[in-house]
């Protein structure tokens, strides 16, 4: 196998010891420190030797990072206000006497100023501690990088008795950023997490934390509860406040990569599994096609991930003395005709030949098929190596001649076509590139292909010259009949450490999701102990069809340096190299939510961002307990985004296999939830509220009033959504290149309505369920309207085209209500009293009503059944509507009666100047009434 230039060993011995293990992706930990000086606080006075007030005396006047231990436990009472904090240290209640997960020393401050961090402090750390009474906040950071994990804050150690501190929690100051505020956790109770690392910040007078510096990690705290997570321990103020020019903060976890399930090959019948080099879907979830090498000859095994209960199969290209599979492709799973691409050496020649095998598996086990050899495009050329095949195309790479002055001569990529037995393009070069490599192809359908690989602007080969420029891994759409490219895209890896450059390449490409690309990458330090770096890497197309920012979760073995073959959706395969020498393997990368905050039973907000940018709240519980069963209710809205904060993100975009919808009984609903969401229920205002100039707020992915099933009321005591006098507000359950409802956002059980826009201007809202719960069967009425747009609301985008459109449904009252001045208002391919692609959910009054006096309102390719009023009603002074391409009364495809308890169009009072059935002739019917 080529890899950064470098011909890499294919035959790999295989030293996998276990069968399946599952660990974290990333484990939190200290950074080392050299030179640590220890200073123990063996006494709980005020002051005095052995006193935590001298330790820190001593911390601070000790250059470099110090520790401060405890050898004894119980409360240390302050009479005056502790050192400010000028030195990296690490104060550790955790080495104190009977010390079992939770703090068991206090530090009460009886009034005087609490912990303070600043300049000079930076990577400073303050676990397991119970911080209490004191006059200022508990713990103010003004420097940099600062961790907290596992203290109390507010709380005696008992996680139960609030001793509040008088302005606060805690305070990240202006000139404080990334700071780290909880580790990464997964928990399933609140002495669990804070054991863990997380903190229990409550009972304070004033706000949980307020945030005014920049970029700050904010996860795993129970904040609002007590310890437990099943009663309030209120804040005073709002939960988290993030202030005016604070910006770049995450509140919660946005890795939805929860473990990885590794396999050996110990079940597979063939032995040993020297390297696997590829994997695709063998037509069912649980079954693949995984191939790569044995010894001298090829294997193709066909199974569960796991290497149990499957068949492998010898691939040995005629009269070959070494061959190797790269690539598989299940064609047809009538006959299980499978294709597959490798390499080969013959007994004539050390170079290496690329090969295209196809037969069914019953004709590979008898070692029959046909084998065809792939020529190399350079006629000087040593090696050929076919990558990958899918939809009938070959992606491979070949070397060419040396007088570039690399060893092996540039690297360039070819794509090959199975039926004409001709290269569609021998030369394929990343723009101005000297080396190009295509390792995987995807086939999306008619023409189009999509090809990931690496490039570099140099020579690939740096065996000579480390000095040499390195690659990068691209991204690229292929036309296979006008042999055209488009949408080059280039990737590095992101999470380097240190100045050193990096290689990367993707290792293979499926896509699986629509619009959603999973990708193997491998990244190499350059130098010749450079480590080796694996990653899946996901990448979701933009709305214009080029493609999205790459999401990259790295991949951590215990046993060695992960390197990266292959994909298929989220299962993996690759090597591991570690001391004992490397190994092969097989995983699935394991995603979904994974929840961080428990932020409920505050005075005030849940989260506020008040003039903030470009923050994120992700993987969150916002008004409820720890169980996401039953309510802890912030006292006004779960989340506050408003005084023109912009381009703040409410949940996340991250897929899971989510497809809730089925368009045929051969394809059944696939259920997830969305894996960045956040659970926003039981407050006692809106569960989200934006307001006062807000501008680009989106919201993804969020279950807001209902339980953490999504299928159950725990209402918000207002709307679920309130928009008021605020801009361009995203409520985005797919895109345009995705299936629907993916990262969807469910808004029911409200005890008003689920959506609700007043004075606000260009709204967008796309795939989501209002009063339908996350199983698009399960009714989770909102108490009012499922949508209503009121005021002066102005360009209004309630669903596009297919798969954007909402289900709004089960409603007590309308299902969409359009009222006062409301113009541009536009409703497209929505459900309307009807579950999506399936039976009616009613609304109990109208499926839409509108009074809007605005004009330029359109109601379009709309099915709106099963209402307990009408279907659309035109009342009022209703003015300046158009109904066109709208079925009301029947089944999605116009099939079935679903008829509204009423009629499907009524226009009634002083309604005037509106159009059913669009101006424009048509040979369509334009609008379908039936079964009313």
């Amino acid at each position: 196998m080529l890899l950064f230039g470098k011909l890499l060993p294919v035959f790999l011995p295989s030293r996998l010891k276990k069968q399946s293990m599952t660990y974290v992706v990333s484990v939190e930990s200290l950074e080392s420190r050299a030179m640590l000086a220890t200073y123990s606080v063996s006494n709980l006075n005020n002051s005095g030797v052995g006193s935590f007030r001298d330790a820190i005396d001593q911390a601070n006047a000790n250059a470099g990072t110090d520790e401060i231990a405890f050898t004894v436990a119980g409360t240390v009472s302050l009479t005056e206000s502790l050192p400010f904090i000028t030195q990296p240290v690490l104060i550790d209640g955790s080495t104190a006497p009977s010390f079992d997960g939770t703090p068991v020393v206090a530090i009460n401050f009886d009034g005087a100023s609490g912990f303070e961090f600043h300049e000079g402090s930076d990577g400073s750390t303050l676990q397991s501690l119970a911080i209490v009474n004191a006059g200022t906040a508990g713990v103010t950071v003004s420097s940099n990088d600062v961790s907290l994990f596992g203290n109390y804050i507010g709380v005696l150690v008992d996680g139960e008795t609030p001793a509040g501190n008088t302005a606060g929690g805690l305070v990240i100051t202006s000139s404080s950023s990334g700071n780290q505020i909880g580790k990464t956790i997964s928990v399933s109770s609140g002495s669990l997490a804070v054991a863990s690392g997380g903190n229990l910040i409550s009972g304070n007078n004033g706000s949980g934390i307020t945030i005014f510096g920049n970029n700050n990690l904010i996860q795993s705290n129970l904040i609002g509860t007590t310890i437990s997570g099943d009663e309030a321990l209120p804040n005073t103020g709002d939960g988290i406040e993030v202030k005016p020019g604070s910006e770049g903060n995450l509140i919660g976890n946005d890795n939805p990569v929860a473990g990885v399930s590794w396999y050996d090959q110990t079940g597979i019948s063939i032995q040993p599994i020297t390297a696997w080099q590829g994997i695709r879907s063998a037509g069912t979830a649980e079954d693949f096609l995984i191939c790569g090498t044995s010894g001298d000859t090829g294997v193709l095994y066909n199974g569960e991930i796991s290497g149990e209960n499957g068949i492998a199969y010898t691939v040995d290209f005629p009269s070959a003395l070494q061959t190797s599979v790269y690539g598989p492709d299940l064609v047809s799973t009538e006959n299980n005709l499978v294709r597959l691409v490798g390499s080969y050496i013959n007994s004539q020649s050390s170079d290496r030949y690329g090969f295209f095998y196809e037969g069914t598996l019953s004709e590979l086990a008898l070692g029959s098929g046909i084998y065809r050899p792939i020529p190399n495009p350079a006629t000087e050329g040593t090696f050929n190596y076919a990558h990958s095949t899918d939809g009938g195309l070959v992606v491979g790479g070949y070397d060419g001649p040396t007088e570039s002055g690399s060893n092996l001569g540039p690297i360039s990529a070819y794509i090959y076509d199975v039926d004409s037995g001709e290269f569609l393009e021998s030369d394929m070069m990343y723009p101005d590139a000297v080396s190009t490599t295509a390792y995987g192809i995807w086939h999306n359908g008619g023409t189009s292909y999509t090809i990931a690989g690496g490039y570099s602007m140099g020579p690939v080969d740096q065996s000579s010259d480390l000095t040499l420029p390195i690659g990068d891994a691209y991204l690229v759409d292929f036309d296979s009949v006008t042999k055209s490219f488009s949408n080059w895209q280039s990737f590095s890896y992101p999470n380097a450490s240190g100045d050193g450059d990096i290689v990367t390449h993707f290792e293979g490409i499926s896509g699986e999701q629509s619009g959603v690309y999973t990708l193997a990458a491998t990244s190499q330090s350059v130098g010749e102990d450079g480590g080796i770096i694996g990653s899946f890497v996901k990448v979701i197309r933009n709305t214009n069809g080029s493609f999205g920012d790459a999401e990259w979760y790295d991949l951590n073995d215990p046993n060695g340096d992960i390197l990266m073959t292959s994909v298929s959706g989220n299962a993996v395969t690759g090597v591991v190299i570690s001391s004992e020498g490397p190994s092969t393997f097989q995983a699935t990368i394991n995603t979904g939510f994974q929840l961080s905050n428990v932020i409920s039973g505050n005075n005030e907000n849940g989260i506020s961002l008040d003039d903030a940018s470009s923050n994120t709240i992700v993987m969150n519980y916002i008004g409820t307990a720890l169980s996401g069963d039953s309510t802890i209710p912030n006292d006004q809205n779960g989340i506050l985004v408003t005084n023109n904060a912009s381009n703040n993100m409410i949940g996340g975009q991250a897929t899971g296999g989510n497809a809730p919808v089925s368009y045929n009984t051969d394809d059944p609903p696939v259920f997830f939830r969305p894996p960045q969401g956040n659970l926003i229920s039981g407050n006692t205002g809106n569960g989200i509220l934006i307001s006062e100039g807000a501008t680009g707020t989106t919201l993804s992915g969020n279950y807001v009033g209902t339980t953490a099933s999504g299928t159950e009321p725990l209402g918000n005591s207002l709307d679920g959504v309130a928009i008021e006098n605020a801009t361009n507000t995203s409520l985005l359950g797919t895109t345009f290149q995705q299936s629907p409802f993916v990262f969807y956002n469910v808004l029911a059980g409200n005890s008003g309505n689920g959506l609700r826009i007043t004075d606000s201007s260009n709204t967008t809202v796309q795939a989501n369920f209002m009063g339908v719960g996350a199983d698009n069967e399960t009714i989770v009425a909102n108490g009012e309207n499922g949508l209503l747009a009121s005021g002066s609301s102005s360009t209004i985008q309630a669903g596009g085209v297919i798969p954007m459109g909402n289900v709004v449904a089960g409603n007590e009252a309308n299902g969409i209500d359009i009222r006062d001045t409301v113009s541009g208002f536009v409703s497209f391919n929505n459900f309307t009293g009807l579950l999506a692609f399936a039976g009616a959910a009613p609304n109990k009054l109208d499926g839409i009503h509108i009074t809007s006096v605005g004009g330029d309102n359109l109601i379009r390719t709309c099915l709106i059944g099963g209402n307990g009023g009408n279907g659309i009603v035109l009342a009022a002074s209703a003015t300046g509507v158009t109904i066109e391409d709208t079925a009301a009364g029947t089944n999605s495809d116009i099939s079935n009666p679903i008829p509204n308890a009423g009629s499907g169009i009524v226009i009634k009072d002083q309604a005037h100047n509106n159009v059913i059935g669009g101006y424009q002739p048509s040979v369509e019917t334009r609008v379908h009434l039936s079964g009313t």
